[in-house]
């Protein structure tokens, strides 16, 4: 598995935390980045860390690029994740959680950074830019397993899905992703654009955090990238946002996780910091648009855009 990058590597300071090393290598449009975003870059990828243990030191190499387009999108982020048969680890994820190195001198994710846009890099967000810590963080995330491989109704035909795929369920509590056969319940094709209830994630420390299946994003009608793969945004409004909601907008975003958003890592696998356990629930948003490009049968590399929040 290769990502397509072409790679002019820049030597920089790594950013570590917890005994996790982010290597941050700048490749096609280094010139976009200034010190003082790879320094956000390097200081949202710390604060992550801090939330999580490792029983070993780990190294995250990540391939970054920037660009400059009126696309409507913010940044992309993007790991690897195996295409056998069950709930997968992304490749990042996998990495933190046992120090296997899945791919040898492949990165093991990528960032592409859109610089069109107005970004505020420090800690004090102007009116009319954008926050680029909280996009950075909620990117990362992305690389790290929140993320999930369900598309639209009638799509489903693999058998390989994201480990986050396997806590999302039903009002119910019942699994969309049988955990015999890893086939898509199509009885749940209605639920992707919010009928019978929409879908949640049911991961045990999720809920308990929760005091209940935590509302995913559902809206009708699909919305690719966004779907599934984000809490849901209509219900985590106001001051109860979450970082990992589906949208952004101007202004200061959420850079805290939530105890709900903690609770799901740990449902991921994660080990968490004790300092983490005890957790304020403020958060952020996020659109994304996720693309999926085979690579031999092996892996397939999970790219998410970050767009602006609507109007």
């Amino acid at each position: 598995m290769r990502f397509n990058v072409l790679l002019l590597l820049v030597l920089i300071p790594l950013a570590a935390r917890a005994g996790i090393v982010f290597d941050f290598q700048y490749g096609a449009g280094a010139n976009y980045w200034t010190d003082s975003s790879k320094a956000a870059l390097n200081s949202a990828a710390n604060t992550l860390a801090d939330y999580l243990i490792v029983s070993s030191p780990v190294t995250l190499t990540f391939d970054v690029t920037g660009y400059s387009s009126n696309d409507g999108t913010l940044a992309s982020a993007g790991s690897s994740i195996s295409t056998a048969s069950g709930f997968n680890k992304t490749t990042a994820q996998r990495k933190i959680q046992t120090g296997i190195d899945q791919n040898g001198t492949t990165a093991d994710g990528t960032i592409n950074w859109n610089f069109y846009h107005n970004w505020d890099t420090d800690d004090s967000i102007s009116a009319g830019y954008y926050d680029f810590k909280a996009v950075a963080m909620h990117e990362l995330l992305h690389a790290f397993g929140f993320l999930s491989l369900i598309s639209s109704a009638p799509s489903h035909t693999q058998t390989y899905w994201s480990a986050f795929d396997d806590f999302v369920v039903d009002s119910n509590g019942n699994a969309a992703v049988s955990n015999g056969t890893y086939l898509w319940d199509t009885s749940y094709n209605t639920n992707l654009t919010g009928g019978n209830g929409g879908l949640y994630f049911g991961g045990p420390n999720a809920v308990a955090a929760f005091g209940g299946l935590v509302p995913l994003y559902t809206p009708s009608p699909w919305s690719s990238g966004s779907s599934v793969a984000h809490l849901d945004t209509t219900y985590f409004t106001g001051a109860n946002k979450k970082l990992m909601n589906h949208a952004v907008s101007t202004g200061p975003s959420i850079r805290t996780l939530s105890a709900i958003e903690l609770g799901i890592l740990q449902d991921l696998g994660y080990m968490l910091a004790e300092s983490s356990l005890v957790s304020a629930s403020v958060p952020e948003p996020s659109t994304w648009l996720m693309s999926l490009v085979t690579a031999g049968g092996i892996v397939v590399v999970l790219l998410r855009r970050r767009r602006l929040a609507k109007k």
